[in-house]
């Protein structure tokens, strides 16, 4: 390679060098700018954290984990004996809505008990 062939390319790189260079101050702007937005993010999913943790605390302090408890047996207690009076050929009204509500119950009821710390989560 002749050494005006390397000046050309040498020449070449200092011209993309300082283009480069001349794009650096919007690069560095956008880039404080996507931390600042960053750090806005973070801090809004921190807050939003914290809230759902203070509502569960609420509700586990009220008792809820208690009730879901309660409720989800009660739910287990009229299942059976659908399927108790099933197996005896006995018709009731409304037999396989109220079988279907009250598994859709316990799905729910399983659900909410994620969010309450102290909570045993109901067998689904």
């Amino acid at each position: 390679m002749a050494i005006s062939d390397r000046l050309v390319g040498s020449q070449a790189w200092v011209v993309q060098l300082r283009d480069e260079l001349g794009q650096l101050p919007e690069t560095l702007k956008q880039f404080r700018e996507g931390v600042a937005n960053l750090r806005a993010v973070a801090e809004r999913l921190e807050s939003a954290t914290a809230i759902i943790e203070r509502t569960g605390e609420t509700l586990d302090a009220t008792g809820a984990s208690e009730v879901i408890r309660q409720v989800d047996q009660a739910s287990r207690t009229l299942e059976q004996q659908i399927r108790t009076a099933r197996q005896q050929s006995a018709v009731i009204p409304g037999m396989a809505l109220m079988e279907e509500a009250s598994e859709q119950l316990r799905r729910n009821l399983s659900d909410m008990a994620r969010l309450l710390p102290r909570a045993t989560r109901p067998p689904t």
